[in-house]
């Protein structure tokens, strides 16, 4: 898999649109960082806010970022 070619230390980022389907297992040598695409304005992103946000959430290295307006709910985390 993806995540068992990453290196020790490594960190993986899954980008998601509407839909959440996390990596299981991740393996624990791996930082599990998820990017979920919302709207903005009630319409979809645009190829420059996505590519943007993802970069923007590389930076933050936080596992869960959200690009856009998105929500809560649907982010498949418990609250």
């Amino acid at each position: 898999t993806v995540a068992a070619a990453v290196a020790p230390g490594g960190r993986l980022f899954q980008v998601f649109g509407t839909r959440v389907w996390p990596l299981d297992p991740v393996p624990l040598h791996v930082a599990y960082r998820r990017v979920l695409l919302g709207s903005a304005g009630g319409r979809w992103l645009t190829h420059d806010e996505i590519a943007d946000g993802v970069l923007r959430a590389i930076d933050g290295d936080r596992p869960l970022a959200i690009v856009g307006e998105r929500d809560i709910a649907s982010t498949g985390t418990k609250s």
